[in-house]
């Protein structure tokens, strides 16, 4: 594998799929592959994008179909990971899509009438500064009259006048509520809701980063007081009285803090002023100023030329920019806080109108990704991961937007989110459609095996995918067909291929392809390279038919190996290998009381393995229930026999488990039990989360949830989840749509 297709494949979200760059994916292959001499080579497959990692369109029909949350789809696609949170993370991004330099950079400010300040000196007005070298100096002139305004020392730091002002809304994921609070929705109060609570003790804490802060809510003659505590210091007592109601207020405020994250807490004390007719507190907004500000990082900055993966101009940018001189040219890059980051990669990598747990899902991948790069810096197109900036548009009063709200509301319901394998955060790629089953990484680029990179079957991209206009999934359509001379010529090879045998591994991603030529030399490419020289989409390929391929989502039937991830086994149990045995492995034990286990869903399972004259006994129960004492006794040996079968089983998840006895037929020389193989018939859904509950609780803010007629928001850490819904209006409806075979409505009696 070169090193440039190894940076292509560092992450191929759905955004490539529009871009003329050959990724790579993955399908299971049913048949072993086969050498053929042929004049024309036919190559068919599915899938899109390197298969190592999260699924895109895998994660959106786990969200859809299956109902997972966020989490288990991080857990089912990067094995025995775990979420947590992680500290603040400043990013560096390469804004330039050849990853390079430039003569110069033309950059203003992103909001009209601000300055650009460099180095911390205010420009001389609203206007786009060109930024030339000069040695090891940058120069900086006026980009209309050329005229030089000023030199510095390089490299420069580029930000926008005036304070940066963040409006916080109560309900960003930074406010947390402890006590009885409850939330409500007006179009008098900013966003559109408030949070109140007249509880003595409740308390609101809002962590930032800034100089100054500001709590803005109504004021009315029926409010109380609260104690506002600052970075753990008692700020006094603030009263939200007045004698009559005005909205939108500052309660409270201060400034000349010290650049840094800060905390601050509002208490309610259940007391009031004597005029006053009541004791509740409200929360509408905070108000977060300074050069430090991180709650969204709302400084913008334009660059007026081309910029970003797909050279627009009049890009706009949160964050900083370092310009920095280079052998004669100039480097920018953009400094940026990691969720502001992904703000702007999250909707170029997936579809903002696709499920909420799909999207947080992905918010957490592209931020263990971010956290994981060893460069000095990160690119803004494929070979990093697409980030395409806040918006877009020559008018900077009426710009396009990049950044998208629902996706923008998964960052923030992610925030600081990662996955981790252990106490390390994972290297999470991702890629758009797996074609049924997602790629070990050794498979597809070498080096060891990473065991949170085991691939895992992707069973619901072939529902959502095909139904929505993206049938790579299950098949890329036509053939692509070579001669054995264009096949040489695409391969680079000196002559005429004449024969090929792919070396496919059991998630059907092809390692390798052996190559015969017609001058008679052998060659063999790996497969990932054979995919990048072809252009093909993925490494879920046949040639001339080698292998059939299957989709888990709807084959008849599924085989499970004996080593398959999903089959556990306890006891004395030892493997062994024979080309007469499925996969060329299997397992055995003679010890009474050793056990296998494997849960599956489907109408049928069969248990595949030999019968010899020296097998014994062995008891098979299906969910928890005996099904009968089954011998492997033959007279003769034979292999890949159907020791045990059932069908007719209801639809859904079920157990097998097989219990070796330590006993035999009167006629067998010994009492060894094989597992070879299992069959399971209609095996819609593989299941591969065995750390997870096999049910699902959907919180009320869940948005598979449909409410109409008037409903409220409260809060309340007696409530699941820290949160409720309420009605007293006659009609109001909530409906839940789900798959599963019971229901339990959870909620308070009083």
């Amino acid at each position: 594998m070169t090193s440039t297709t190894s940076r292509l494949c560092t992450v191929c979200g759905l955004a490539r799929l529009a871009l003329a760059v050959s990724l790579a994916c993955s399908f299971p292959l049913t048949a072993p592959a086969s050498a053929h001499a042929s004049s024309t080579f036919s190559i068919q497959g599915k899938g899109w994008g390197h298969g190592i990692g999260l699924s895109q369109w895998g994660a959106r029909g786990f969200a859809e179909v299956a109902g997972y949350t966020h989490d288990q789809i991080l857990k089912h696609y990067y094995q025995g990971s775990t979420l947590s949170t992680t500290r603040p993370k400043t990013l560096t991004v390469n804004l330039d899509s050849a990853r390079g330099n430039r003569s110069s950079w033309i950059v203003r400010a992103g909001v009209a009438g601000r300055r650009l300040v460099v180095n911390g000196v205010t420009a001389p007005a609203d206007a786009s500064f060109r930024f030339y070298p000069s040695g090891s100096s940058v120069e900086v002139r006026d980009a209309a009259t050329g005229a030089l305004w000023r030199t510095f020392a390089g490299p420069v730091r580029v930000a926008q006048n005036g304070p940066l002002v963040e409006y916080t809304e109560e309900n960003h994921p930074l406010v947390t509520y402890a006590g009885r609070w409850n939330r409500d929705v007006s179009s008098v109060h900013s966003g559109g809701g408030y949070a109140y609570s007249s509880t003595s003790g409740a308390t609101a804490t809002i962590r930032f980063r800034g100089t100054s802060v500001a709590w803005i809510g109504p004021k009315t003659p029926s409010y109380g007081r609260a104690e506002v505590i600052l970075d753990g210091k008692s700020q006094g007592i603030v009263t939200q009285y007045a004698s009559s109601v005005s909205y939108q207020q500052t309660i409270w405020s201060i400034g000349g803090l010290p650049e840094g994250e800060h905390t601050l807490v509002i208490r309610p004390t259940g007391t009031k002023d004597s005029v006053s007719t009541g004791t509740t507190i409200v929360l509408d907004a905070f108000d977060v100023r300074g050069a430090a500000a991180s709650v969204r990082d709302a400084a913008l900055l334009q660059i007026v030329g081309t910029s970003g993966p797909f050279d627009r101009t009049y890009v706009r940018y949160r964050g900083v920019f370092r310009i920095q001189p280079e052998s004669g040219r100039v480097r920018l890059l953009n400094e940026i806080d990691a969720e502001s980051y992904l703000y702007g990669v999250v909707p170029r990598e997936m579809p903002s109108s696709w499920h909420m747990e799909a999207l947080k899902a992905q918010a957490v991948a592209a931020r263990s990704y971010a956290y994981t790069e060893t460069r000095s810096e990160l690119y803004c197109t494929v070979y990093s991961q697409v980030y395409h900036g806040h918006s877009v548009g020559a008018d900077r009063a009426k710009p396009t937007m990049h950044e998208a709200a629902r996706t923008n509301s998964a960052v923030n319901a992610t925030w600081r989110q990662v996955a981790r394998s252990g106490s390390s955060i994972v290297r999470a790629f991702f890629f758009a459609s797996s074609g049924g089953h997602t790629a070990n990484v050794e498979d597809v680029w070498g080096g060891s095996p990473r065991p949170y990179l085991t691939g895992v079957p992707d069973p619901y991209e072939a529902i959502v995918s095909p139904a929505t206009g993206a049938p790579w999934a299950t098949s890329w359509g036509a053939p692509v067909s070579y001669s054995g001379t264009s096949l040489a010529s695409a391969l680079r090879l000196a002559s005429p291929v004449i024969s090929t045998v792919p070396s496919v591994a059991k998630s059907g991603h092809v390692r390798s392809v052996s190559i015969t030529m017609a001058n008679g030399s052998k060659t063999t490419i790996n497969g990932d390279t054979f995919r990048s020289r072809l252009g093909l989409r993925s490494t879920m390929f046949t040639i001339n038919g080698d292998s059939a391929l299957s989709v888990p989502g709807y084959d008849p039937s599924a085989r499970f190996e004996q080593d398959d991830g999903r089959i556990s086994y306890a006891g004395g149990w030892v493997t062994g290998s024979g080309t007469v045995h499925s996969g060329g492995s299997y397992a055995y034990s003679n010890t009474a009381g050793s056990t296998i286990k494997l849960r599956f869903r489907g109408t049928s399972i069969a248990w595949i393995g030999p019968k010899a004259p020296s097998y014994g006994r062995a008891e098979v129960f299906v969910d928890g229930k005996t099904r009968g004492i089954i011998s492997q006794y033959a007279a003769s040996a034979s292999y890949k026999q159907t020791v045990w079968s059932i069908s007719g089983l209801p639809e859904g998840e079920h157990t097998l488990l097989i219990r070796v006895l330590g006993t035999k037929d009167a006629a067998s020389s010994g009492v060894v039990i094989v597992a070879d193989a299992f069959d399971v018939g209609t095996a819609m859904v593989p299941l591969t989360l065995s750390d997870v509950a096999q049910s699902a609780r959907f919180q009320e803010s869940d948005s598979r949830l449909g409410y109409s007629g008037t409903w409220h928001s409260g809060a309340g850490s007696a409530h699941s989840g820290g949160a409720y819904v309420y009605s007293s209006t006659l009609g109001s409806t909530v409906k839940a749509t789900f798959r599963g075979t019971s229901i339990e409505w959870i909620g308070p009696k009083a």
